[in-house]
């Protein structure tokens, strides 16, 4: 392959590289949209619903939590998967910048993507996912529905006070 085709093949390599991070950062955010407003919907039924009674509600509330939290984990994973195409797209930046384009394959970009990938680990798992860009608002709504759940099942005042004929005390007047 001559020298112009392997320049063009690895600049157009690196673009589409460039497309596919942008494609994650925008599921990404995809992610945080389905999370807010599965998870918001969910807890606001629970709170306004007026047939539900509070151990429904506080269970509506545990499993919005519950959602949220694994679109947290969901998009801790997606970050973990676009990390392993910024090995490639390092690597072309570094031989543009050195001089070295010639020394690079082109059209590696599955090949490279699968033994970046291979090197990741559980601690980058969690260091992805205790981002702050990749924990809100998942983590905030989740501490939100729960600590409503919490409250309402242990709080006395949240609970409704029950109004029924046999617990209710009868006054009784003399005339």
């Amino acid at each position: 392959m001559d020298a112009a085709r392997h320049l063009e093949l690895i600049e157009a390599e690196y673009f589409k590289l460039q497309e596919i991070v942008e494609a994650f950062d925008a599921k990404a955010l995809q992610f945080k949209g389905w999370s807010v407003t599965v998870t918001l919907a969910a807890a606001a039924t629970a709170l306004v619903t007026e047939k539900l009674t509070n151990d429904q509600r506080v269970t509506v509330l545990a499993l919005a939590a519950f959602g949220s939290f694994v679109f947290w984990l969901t998009e801790a994973m997606w970050k973990l998967f676009q990390q392993a195409f910024f090995h490639r797209l390092r690597n072309i930046e570094a031989a543009f910048a050195d001089g070295t384009v010639a020394s690079l394959k082109p059209l590696q970009i599955s090949s490279e993507w699968k033994k970046a990938f291979a090197h990741q680990k559980f601690g980058n798992f969690c260091k992805y996912a205790l981002k702050p860009n990749t924990w809100l608002p998942h983590l905030a709504v989740s501490v939100f529905c729960l600590g409503t759940a919490l409250y309402l099942a242990y709080c006395p005042l949240a609970r409704p006070v029950d109004a029924s004929p046999a617990t209710t005390a009868t006054r009784v007047t003399t005339p």
